[in-house]
């Protein structure tokens, strides 16, 4: 192998792909980096076998092609250190030798017969996402995701097209986050379970890329997504995800509309009191003729807010997890919410809300389990 190449184009190709390097694993091949060079361009995979990431190709000058692997880690050091400008790769009998301005490095590298390639997906059928749909639909339901690896079904998100519209599905057993959003063409109904690694790995590759469309193609076990830079091939999990639209009610007694970024700031200050408290006491919501005022205390300390609101229904008090709060106002983009009660003891569900057309917006919805009131 021998070609030349400038040091941003392979930096950004070798910071992508990385994301599917393995971190724990007995196979040191798995903590390589493939690369490919072929007429005039350059191809970099890095493959966990549960989630496979390649580039697309890399503008490079290739003199002599061929096929290594390296350790990933170590050849992205090196080369986001050396100057700015071409760098030049040779390898020769497992010696792969990189040089860079006036810097010159020698590490060995391996066949690349054995690296493991991308499982095949089938592309008989295609679905089309817009990329900065999918990109907030990841990032506003994505905290929901359960960590619990005995409910390994939670770990991921639902993904699932139904009527041509797209939906993104988390919970973890405290809180439900849906997105929705409609798609521009007619497909066939079909769900998978997307680990939640793979939709953060998407997102952040998609943080750089521009308005195409994301290509999503589906097998039994895998889906295929291609990106502007790169395709993506990760396993599915399997199992059957909850049936989550019978967990939302429309059965409600209090509505509350307000303003959401101040809803926010009032929550974020109530949760310092608590924060480092080990008992994680909750903060408490006390529903008024026209505010919301919100407390939280522990043994030593106490906070007091008062949060103008519009409020429709009975009054009550109620508590929740500030973090799951939060976690929701900040996902939404409206100015304003809208939160639906029925008792102290159930779910609350919070909706973006138009206020030019005075009405709760269907694209996303959040559920959350409230704790329980001492005394």
């Amino acid at each position: 192998m021998n070609l030349v190449c400038k040091k941003e184009n392979l930096v950004d190709g070798l910071d992508m792909v990385m994301k599917a390097v393995a971190s724990k694993t007995t196979m040191p091949i798995l903590e390589c980096v493939l690369i490919t060079a072929e007429e005039n361009s350059l191809k970099l995979l890095c493959n966990n076998l549960e989630i496979g990431i390649e580039s697309f190709c890399i503008e490079a000058n290739i003199n002599v092609p061929g096929e290594v692997a390296i350790d990933a880690k170590k050849i992205f050091d090196i080369v986001r250190k050396l100057p700015d400008g071409n760098i030049f790769i040779t390898c020769q009998e497992n010696i792969m030798v990189i040089k860079g301005g006036r810097s010159e490095f020698k590490i060995q590298c391996m066949d690349g017969t054995n690296f493991p390639k991308l499982p095949d997906v089938d592309k008989s059928e295609i679905y089309k996402i817009p990329s900065e749909i999918l990109r907030s639909m990841i990032k506003e339901t994505i905290f929901s995701v359960s960590l619990d690896e005995s409910k390994a079904v939670l770990m991921g998100e639902l993904l699932e097209i139904k009527n041509n519209k797209l939906s993104l599905v988390a919970l973890d057993g405290f809180r439900i986050s849906l997105r929705r959003e409609n798609l521009n063409e007619n497909y066939s109904d079909t769900s998978i379970i997307v680990p939640s690694k793979t939709l953060m790995d998407i997102s952040r590759i998609l943080t750089n890329s521009d308005s195409e469309d994301v290509l999503l193609y589906m097998t039994g076990q895998h889906a295929l997504f291609e990106l502007s830079e790169c395709k993506i091939v990760t396993r599915l999990i399997s199992g059957s995800y909850l049936n989550y639209e019978n967990i939302f009610t429309e059965d409600y007694k209090t509505v509350i509309k307000a303003k959401r970024q101040e809803f926010l700031e009032c929550v974020e200050r109530a949760s310092l009191i608590c924060s480092d408290d080990k008992k994680r006491n909750p903060v408490k919501f006390k529903i008024a003729e026209d505010k919301v005022i919100i407390t939280s205390n522990t043994e030593l300390d106490q906070s007091y807010e008062e949060l103008p609101a519009n409020i429709d229904g009975e009054k009550l008090e109620i508590a929740f997890n500030p973090k799951y709060l939060t976690d929701v106002l900040k996902a939404i983009s409206t100015d304003d919410i809208i939160i639906f009660l029925t008792t102290a003891l159930n779910p609350c569900t919070i909706k973006p809300f138009d206020s030019e057309k005075n009405e709760a917006l269907d694209n996303a919805k959040y559920l959350i389990l409230p704790l329980k009131l001492k005394g």
